[in-house]
């Protein structure tokens, strides 16, 4: 599902008919996609709870993921025999970031972390062994407004594209010719608060030359 519909993005480079809704759905999807590379989260709502995901620790005592609206179980497999059998207590560890919900925290958890007396418990996690987290994975319930705006303007340049020869890109609205930049500081920007550790890139390198 792409950030945006056909509907909202027509509305606003003011197409009103349905000729190219094939190439602008593929424009929508295309963008949609390099904004969860870039950011490396998907912004989908919070599914329901206890499903398994696995995940490689990145020290013996933090796990880091993207955007789990609850964890409900912790395991390791100290056996090495795939079974998970080590659940290690709630007492032991700590969701981050603290105050998930609250204004100008994004997205969910996204770190499990042992607490300190995790070396006096005898619950640790084994660096290249993964871990077992059931939870409820998601970013929220809505794709935040930034995420839309950023998606429009990614797929307007997406949908221009084939007509940009060599790169070169006229404004409807002034005639005037422009090379597609290699990086839009508006798409930078409204996508920069969302951009995890686990971007493609690292940052948002994302190119937008935008006609509206």
């Amino acid at each position: 599902m792409s950030y945006l519909t056909i509907a909202d993005f027509k509305a606003a480079v003011e197409i009103d008919d349905t000729h190219d809704d094939v190439d602008i759905q593929r424009a929508l999807d295309a963008a949609t996609q390099v904004i969860d590379f870039q950011t490396g989260r998907a912004f989908v709502p919070v599914g329901a709870p206890g499903e398994v995901r696995f995940y490689m620790p990145v020290s013996a005592d933090r796990v880091d993921f993207v955007d789990a609206a609850s964890i409900s179980q912790v395991a390791v497999d100290f056996q090495f025999n795939g079974t998970y059998s080590t659940v290690i207590p709630p007492t032991a560890y700590q969701l981050l970031p603290l105050n998930v919900g609250q204004p100008g925290i994004v997205g969910g958890y996204r770190e499990v972390e042992l607490l300190p007396t995790y070396y006096y418990t005898g619950y640790y996690f084994i660096v290249g062994q993964a871990v077992r987290l059931t939870g409820a994975w998601g970013f929220g319930p809505t794709v935040p407004p930034a995420v839309q705006q950023a998606c429009e303007i990614l797929a307007n340049r997406f949908f221009n594209r084939p007509h940009a020869v060599f790169g070169i890109q006229e404004g409807a609205q002034t005639g005037q010719l422009a090379n597609l930049s290699e990086t839009d500081p508006d798409v930078a920007l409204l996508l920069a608060p969302y951009t995890t550790s686990q971007a493609g890139y690292g940052s948002t390198k994302a190119a937008a030359w935008v006609v509206v």
